[in-house]
């Protein structure tokens, strides 16, 4: 990587933070009275139940990983499989750059992959990214399409953002069918022309992404019940970590269809590389529903920070992960080398 790719790299990630803290700061500037209030109240029993919904969530991330891989007939475990996706987790936070752990799971993949696979043993890491957005754009969807009347009832920008929000998953749920179903839509006239004008503005982003799908193309049992997997087992889950820390802060009077809603769409924006992990951006969106719905100040502001602080906590954790990973390749290198001569005159 030249000199100017490093500089560029670095700026955009110092931005990035910059980005997260001015949002953070502006959320909490007239509020910090009525979020330290909310904090000092907070039922701290409520963090067991949200902390644990949460890793569970990660470990079932990495099982959907896993699915992928075995299709490739990749040799890697569950255990390399859930440390590399908190390595990138872990990457993703604190190295410049936008594509964070993925180089690192790329290589690990490459070497465990039969000949002739790898290129397609790769493409698990694009296309296990493209299923989550998948069950996130379809549940964040469904549950807009589902409070049509609560959106009714917002006004102002809030109102504009959330119905945007909302068309944006719709949409990107169309998207994905047609990087599934793109060969046969390519024979109608424009699409191919499409294609290509969309490769140019995006650096050949729409090409990689079908081409990962093709290495699937026989596999759709297993894609189809990773998809299941993340809406019940990732999305909705995370939905109930966020309902979790609501009642830490007293809040029981929302419905419950409002905080898959609010997850969702926070997710679906966090998911854009504009701040770490998320942070701010995610907080902006799900702070305006639940305030909107009824919460507190305090509580609706205090339920997306502390959930930030959780993931970011969980993020960090991954450092935990590549101390162990380097520490088992090493180990992995000293067995395979040969054993030293002892330089002793035989006996025989």
């Amino acid at each position: 990587m030249s000199a100017g790719s490093k500089a560029k790299d670095l700026f955009f990630f110092i931005l990035r933070f910059a980005v997260a803290a001015g949002i953070i700061t502006w959320l909490v500037a007239g509020k910090a009275g009525k979020l330290s209030e909310a904090l000092r109240s907070f039922d701290i029993v409520w963090l067991i139940p949200a902390v644990a919904l949460y890793a569970g969530h990660l470990c079932v991330a990495a099982l959907r990983w896993k699915m992928l891989l075995d299709v490739q007939e990749a040799e890697i475990s569950y255990f390399d499989t859930l440390s590399l996706t908190m390595q990138g987790f872990f990457f993703s936070l604190v190295i410049p750059g936008s594509l964070g752990g993925d180089v690192v799971k790329a290589a690990f993949v490459a070497k465990r992959v039969p000949e002739g696979r790898k290129l397609s043993g790769v493409f698990t890491i694009l296309v296990d990214r493209l299923l989550g957005v998948i069950a996130l754009f379809a549940l964040a969807g469904c549950a807009g399409l589902a409070s049509m009347e609560f959106l009714g009832s917002l006004s102002g920008f809030t109102a504009l953002a959330t119905r945007v929000l909302v068309a944006g998953c719709v949409v990107g749920v169309g998207a994905a069918i047609f990087f599934a179903f793109h060969r046969t839509l390519e024979k109608f006239w424009g699409v191919s022309a499409l294609i290509a004008f969309a490769d140019k503005l995006t650096r050949g982003a729409p090409s990689r992404m079908m081409e990962a799908m093709d290495a699937f193309r026989d596999s759709w049992p297993v894609l189809l019940k990773a998809v299941g997997m993340s809406v019940v087992f990732i999305h909705l889950q995370l939905s109930a970590v966020i309902y979790c820390i609501a009642r830490g802060f007293g809040v029981t009077d929302i419905p419950k269809g409002i905080y898959i809603l609010a997850t969702t769409l926070g997710n679906a924006v966090g998911a854009l590389p504009l701040t770490p992990s998320g942070t701010g951006t995610r907080d902006v969106v799900i702070e305006k529903i639940l305030s909107a719905a009824g919460a507190a100040d305090g509580a609706a502001l205090g339920v997306p920070l502390l959930f930030s602080a959780i993931i970011i906590g969980f993020n960090m954790s991954g450092g935990v992960f590549l101390v162990m990973g380097a520490k088992k390749r090493r180990q992995r290198e000293n067995n395979a080398r040969p054993a030293e001569p002892s330089g002793k005159p035989s006996t025989d």
